[in-house]
């Protein structure tokens, strides 16, 4: 056989022509072009990469309609636990909370009760309130036995405070973060003069995409 070097140009062009993709061993790939190739895609094995973030904002619109991502409006969502499976009760703070003056926004906080003691207590609260000059508000919207959370280490330079609560020996709880128009950061350096005020900061939490 001829090398292509030592036959002329035209002869090599009339060879490139005739070349198939099983003569470069290419059946298994498809001539497709770039536009089209990631149209309605069928992946196979495990996708890495790509999480939940990589999502625009959505919102669900109506019954029937698939659940998608709702970023509006600063909603956000978050759970952790409070509570220590332990011999001696313990402290946990839960937040750190700015809220201006005139500010907006409010931050729920849903305790579960999940270990120790007969019963699955659950309690509901809100807080609000400005920490212009000291520490904001909690009101209990429910409540039928777990421990009720407080606003304590005022910070006057940033105005903020923490979000603490106690428990007792070998209680263990669950908790849910949701707010709107209220602004959670992942540092806990929050308020005026660090990351910005009508914020949060909730600690050993994930976000909830609901």
């Amino acid at each position: 056989m001829a090398l292509i070097g030592s036959i002329s140009s035209t002869e090599r062009s009339t060879i490139r022509s005739g070349v198939t993709k099983t003569d470069v061993g290419l059946d298994n790939v498809d001539n497709e072009s770039k536009s089209t190739m990631f149209a309605s895609p069928t992946f196979t094995g495990t996708v890495s990469g790509v999480d939940i973030g990589h999502l625009s904002g959505r919102v669900r619109t109506g019954s029937g309609d698939a659940a998608q991502l709702y970023t509006s409006n600063q909603y956000w969502q978050r759970s952790g636990s409070a509570g220590v499976y332990q011999s001696s009760g313990s402290t946990t703070t839960l937040m750190r909370f700015s809220r201006y003056w005139w500010g907006s926004g409010n931050v729920h906080i849903e305790i579960f009760a999940i270990g120790y003691g007969p019963d699955a207590n659950y309690g509901h609260f809100l807080c609000y309130g400005h920490t212009r000059n000291g520490l904001g508000s909690i009101s209990t919207v429910s409540n039928n036995g777990v421990p009720t959370p407080y606003m304590t280490n005022y910070n006057g330079t940033h105005e903020r405070c923490d979000v603490r609560i106690d428990t007792g020996a070998y209680y263990t709880y669950r908790t849910l973060f949701t707010s709107l128009d209220f602004q959670h950061y992942s540092t806990d350096d929050i308020g005026p003069g660090a990351s910005g005020s009508n914020s949060a900061h909730c600690y050993s939490t994930a976000e909830v995409i609901t």
